[in-house]
């Protein structure tokens, strides 16, 4: 058996390292008036580079030649940026642009060690212009987005270990933070490997109550168990021929890993209640955002199971090492949202002397934000900002602080939007089913979201809870109350006052 501490995991770009040529400072367009230029770059590395409206010469993520900032903000009185050895030096005068550094007011010069390029500095000019000051490999971008968003190192390396392994039947696990977008690089490796046209079949375990997993896995005939009028074709059989993903396989139960252990060594499985097996051909792709292996340490994953899925491991990387992706990010979002509301003209270049619709100095704190939501918080973000803000001429930054800060917990101009029950179940399974939580990450009151909450058909109170589901749920995990809250979609801490309720420990 492989040792869980040998076992390899497939970073970003890992397979571009050798021969690579090393990292460079480089700038990134994080914002700018013209919303079509966020994102595009300009290497500061060789000759000392002066940074104005009239130069140096960006270029998009294809490597084409776009031109200055020509930002009428912008002053023509250059800052100067020189690379030395280990540093980079920044020069910025008292009579020339406006400029900000990670936030605060800067006239002088400034030393920035490779540590601090390597974390990104966040440069403000103008109140107009935000440009990430980072490092970058010099690396050939990939000839195709594969769905996913950014032009970051850390992505075009995934993007890169998707097309390697794509073409591979070995099961996949993908390994990410909450938010990270595991089930888009699902996506693209059954894209990449089996195609569009065969059936993508995702489902998240942690969703799934433990009494009928088997079931919406594996299927059933028809009276197989009590209120199975008809038969039913597991996720397994809908996703024969193509790609199954099974999110969250951390949270599945030990009866259901055994199962899955042996569909997955054998191809076939028995529906309930069926007279024979059923075989089919399927790719099998997990993801987690929990440690499996210390999981299977304490005895709460099976270790051949954690074999079996881990054929190829990729790393998912978190949006705090792609910072320069943040801009892009945004941008995108916004258009889609803005495109919802018939209001896609809000992210044109404003007439000269106008203020953007979306703050510079909000992009900027975005950009430093350290994302613990990751790209699912960012795209909450903003469709909140669409819908609060849509029909008015510019964003208010003091309401969105990026996820640093706390969003206000009153009646937030956001909370005017319309929030789709879709947003509402993901934000909830984001912030652990923790009601303030997920009132910040909405936008909205506490009482607001209770309201919402009571309306949902997908989600209930842990007051709802019955003793005896609660004693089945206690059953399946044990005593432990983090596992039994994932199972049964509440917060622990409503969880435990509804167990004092009941008069269990």
């Amino acid at each position: 058996m492989t040792d869980l501490n040998q076992l390899e995991t497939v970073e970003p770009g890992a397979d571009r390292a050798s021969g690579a040529d090393p990292q460079h400072a480089c700038l990134t367009i994080a914002f700018h008036p013209d919303t079509r230029r966020v994102g595009e770059h300009v290497s500061l590395s060789g000759a000392p580079v002066a940074l104005c409206r009239t130069e140096p010469s960006f270029r998009d993520g294809r490597g084409q030649v776009t031109g200055p900032l020509a930002c009428l903000n912008v002053s023509r009185r250059p800052i100067r940026l020189l690379q030395e050895a280990d540093a980079l030096l920044l020069e910025a005068g008292a009579h020339g642009t406006h400029v900000r550094v990670d936030g605060d007011e800067f006239v002088g010069s400034r030393r920035f060690s490779r540590e601090e390029l390597a974390a990104g500095v966040v440069l403000e000019l103008a109140h107009r212009v935000v440009l990430l000051l980072h490092l970058r490999a010099a690396v050939s971008p990939s000839p195709a987005p594969l769905g996913l968003v950014g032009e970051s190192d850390a992505l075009e390396g995934l993007r890169a270990q998707i097309v390697q392994v794509a073409e591979r039947g070995a099961p996949v696990l993908l390994q990410g933070e909450t938010g990270t977008g595991k089930e888009l690089v699902a996506r693209a490796l059954h894209a990449c490997g089996r195609g569009d046209r065969r059936p993508f079949v995702a489902v998240n375990l942690a969703a799934i109550p433990a009494s009928v997993a088997a079931s919406e896995l594996f299927g059933h005939a028809a009276g197989a168990f009590t209120g199975a009028g008809t038969e039913h074709r597991g996720l397994f059989e809908q996703a024969d021929g193509g790609t199954l993903f099974l999110d969250e396989v951390g949270a599945a139960d030990p009866q259901l890993q055994g199962i899955l252990l042996r569909v997955l060594d054998s191809g076939e499985f028995h529906p309930l209640g069926a007279r024979a097996s059923r075989r089919v051909d399927v790719r099998v792709v997990a993801a987690t955002d929990t440690d499996l292996s210390e999981a299977v340490a304490a005895g709460r994953f099976r270790a051949p199971l954690f074999h079996r899925l881990t054929g190829h491991v990729l790393r998912i990387p978190p949006l705090r090492e792609r910072r320069d992706d943040v801009g892009r990010l945004l941008i995108h979002f916004l258009r889609l949202r803005l495109a919802e509301v018939g209001a896609s003209g809000r992210l044109d270049e404003p007439e000269n002397g106008v203020a953007p619709w979306v703050p510079a100095e909000l992009v900027a704190r975005l950009v430093r934000a350290p994302w613990p939501g990751n790209v699912r918080e960012l795209s909450n973000l903003a469709h909140r900002m669409v819908a609060g803000y849509h029909d008015l001429d510019a964003v208010d930054p003091a309401v969105f602080g990026g996820a640093d800060s706390e969003a206000p917990d009153g009646e937030a101009r956001p909370a005017a939007g319309p929030i789709s029950e879709e947003h509402l179940v993901e934000t909830m399974q984001a912030c652990d089913f923790r009601i303030g939580a997920a009132a910040r990450r909405l936008g909205i009151s506490r009482n607001a979201l209770y309201a919402l909450l009571q309306r949902s058909p997908r989600l209930r109170r842990a007051k709802d809870l019955s003793a005896e589901e609660i004693a089945c749920c206690r059953g399946t995990c044990g005593d432990n109350p983090e596992a039994m809250a994932r199972n049964l979609q509440v917060s622990v801490r409503a969880l435990k006052l509804r167990l004092r309720e009941l008069g269990r420990p």
